[in-house]
């Protein structure tokens, strides 16, 4: 019999390529999305999809919705939050968001899932230590990051009395396919095409990127194989503002379009912020 896996989130940035990825396998994969968004059309067209899951706001469902769309699953990949690129730092939607993955946690131990996995960010660390393990502080300092750690607390505490394995998966810096309009990449190649000057940071900032399409691969082969406890999702090296500003200048033109201030503010307010890899699977 297929393993049944389901997918909150599933039109996300994440979300969408976790699916892609997910139908490289045999497996039986069921789907959450908005009612409101027209791109889950999309999803009818891959067959590997045997349920898609239509809601309102998914935070918002009741107990009994939880219980009802987790019946007969294997694994639960948690994707969905709210990540409005202008607001998911200070939104108040965030303890929605938490209060919502409570029910949806809860739901889990009724049917007797398997798995859950759940999607952290690096922001749940202390930045201070430029390099972040799993078993670096956590500190976080944003309203999106301290629901985070909550969430990640709870699910800890409340999977470690019970027989269902916990993973949680802490994103670095993402981009590729799928990629908001206002982050980085997505927005240095529309400027660049379009000949239009723009002003980055600290060309000195360094961070960790990662390629959405394998940070799917490595939350998808985690997910389904044995790994539990906090796992990093990261490339494990560090690259400038200025080294991607040239990367994409060499792409697309546009040299003298890019200028940088080291006075614009960064929501991080760290200099230096890359990932380690997890070295041994994390209990």
């Amino acid at each position: 019999m297929k393993k049944k896996i389901l997918v909150t989130g599933a039109t996300g940035f994440v979300g969408t390529q976790i699916v892609k990825e997910l139908s490289k396998y045999d497996l039986d994969i069921q789907v959450v999305v908005r009612q409101s968004n027209k791109s889950f059309k999309i999803l009818k067209n891959n067959k590997k999809i045997t349920k898609i899951f239509l809601t309102k706001d998914l935070f918002k469902e009741d107990l009994d919705w939880y219980i009802k769309i987790l019946r007969n699953i294997d694994l639960v990949i948690h994707a969905a939050w709210y990540v409005n690129p202008n607001d998911y730092n200070t939104s108040l939607k965030n303890y929605i968001c938490f209060n919502g993955t409570k029910k949806l946690v809860l739901a889990c131990k009724k049917n007797k899932i398997k798995k859950f996995v759940g999607l952290g960010t690096c922001f749940e660390y202390d930045l201070n230590f430029r390099y972040l393990s799993v078993h670096t502080p956590l500190k976080p300092l944003s309203i999106y990051a301290k629901n985070k750690v909550k969430t990640f607390n709870y699910c800890y505490n409340f999977f470690v009395k019970s027989k269902i394995d916990f993973l949680w998966c802490r994103l670095f810096y993402l981009f590729g396919i799928g990629e908001p309009k206002e982050k980085l990449f997505s927005l240095l190649k529309s400027k660049l095409k379009k000949k239009e000057k723009i002003i980055l940071g600290n060309k000195n900032i360094v961070r960790d990127y990662l390629n959405i399409k394998k940070a799917a691969k490595i939350i998808v082969e985690n997910s389904l194989g044995n790994t539990n406890g906090a796992f990093n999702v990261c490339s494990g090296k560090g690259v400038t503002l200025k080294e991607i500003a040239d990367k994409m200048i060499r792409k697309y033109g546009g040299k003298d379009l890019v200028k940088f201030d080291k006075n614009l503010k960064d929501r991080a307010k760290s200099q230096f912020i890359v990932g380690l890899k997890n070295t041994i699977r994390e209990a």
